[in-house]
């Protein structure tokens, strides 16, 4: 029973990929970066895809909906989490006006790690453009 609900919430999950979103992208550049987590956490690709893109926008809006789901099921995977905080501090610049907001996420098994994510300007807000996934070691066991 319960692989069965998790089944149809991922199914769920999924058909929403692909869908365009009309809400504006989030002011503030941790709060991109807070959306994002909440969507992984909630195992919500369809919310992960509106605050995923680049400067052309949420790739839910301008990706091949069976690509965008292939990326975000990876990011997914690497980022599942039991708690985050972004660090507090005003993010670093990077080149073309995009910002490293720094992040502590403790993995399902219980490790921390310091994982920088890269957002972009879009029109009036944020979105989150790429994630160093490679700072994330799924197969650490920790305490």
């Amino acid at each position: 029973m319960i692989r069965l609900k998790h089944t149809v919430l991922v199914f769920a999950a999924l058909s929403a990929v692909g869908c365009a979103s009309q809400a504006p992208a989030p002011s503030d550049p941790g709060e991109v970066v807070r959306q994002f987590l909440d969507a992984v956490a909630a195992e919500n690709l369809g919310r992960m895809g509106e605050t995923w893109g680049t400067d052309d926008g949420p790739a839910a809006n301008w990706m091949e909906p069976e690509e965008l789901r292939k990326r975000l099921s990876v990011m997914h995977s690497f980022l599942q989490h039991q708690e985050y905080e972004v660090m507090p501090g005003a993010p670093a610049a990077t080149s073309g006006g995009r910002l490293i907001v720094s992040v502590r996420i403790v993995t399902r098994n219980r490790c921390e790690e310091a994982v920088p994510f890269t957002v972009v300007r879009y029109r009036n807000g944020w979105l989150v453009e790429s994630i160093d996934l490679s700072s994330i070691r799924p197969t650490r066991v920790c305490g």
